[in-house]
């Protein structure tokens, strides 16, 4: 039996009025509730658990991919993930974001109308900052995906498909679960939008 997880107040605070989500300490809770050992959640999702600690201790910010395969896992989703921090029901059909109130969700990433529980789709805003090298892994989503460039230029690579260029104001619509890659081709800020829509 694992021992139950601690959220860490002072922190969690700190975060809070950063704007930021304290993912770890939500994702130990989480992994607590469903009686789970930091090794049976590197077994259910394939994870390390040299990796898994760090997210939970907050010292590694998973991608998007990534924390939808750990709340898989753990039988969660991003409403249930994002309802942990305020317990007050917001289901109200409309949400604005300003800037200063976007939420890190990762370091080069924020998600967009965190207080709308039960929405059909996840509104996140992109930004790279220089230009990144092609490589590194695919990251997949079990749904529709949904990308347009708002600044610079963006390399979009789908398994099945010719890599493409996207500059400003283009937009793509492919599905998640193929998995995909984005990178930044100049040495131009690149900010896009993207949704994804659940399965």
């Amino acid at each position: 039996m694992s021992r139950p997880v601690l959220e860490q107040p002072a922190r969690l605070q700190q975060q809070q009025a950063a704007g930021s989500i304290d993912l770890g300490a939500r994702i130990a809770r989480l992994r607590g509730q469903q009686g789970l050992s930091l090794q049976q959640l590197a077994i259910r999702t394939g994870i390390g658990q040299q990796t898994l600690r760090k997210i939970e201790q907050g010292r590694q910010s998973p991608r998007i991919a990534l924390l939808q395969q750990i709340l898989a896992a753990v039988g969660s989703d991003f409403d249930r993930l994002l309802a942990m921090e305020d317990p007050h029901d917001r289901r109200s059909r409309r949400s604005i974001t300003r800037v200063q109130q976007r939420r890190a969700l990762g370091q080069n990433q924020q998600l967009l109308n965190a207080d709308l529980l039960s929405k059909k789709m996840l509104p996140i805003y992109n930004r790279l900052s220089d230009v990144s090298r092609p490589g590194g892994v695919f990251e997949k989503y079990p749904g529709e995906v949904f990308v347009m460039v708002l600044r610079g230029q963006l390399r979009l690579r789908l398994p099945d498909y010719q890599t493409l260029s996207l500059n400003r104001g283009d937009s793509v619509y492919f599905d998640g679960n193929q998995g995909y890659r984005i990178d930044n081709p100049d040495s131009v800020v690149a900010e896009w939008l993207t949704l994804i829509a659940a399965d």
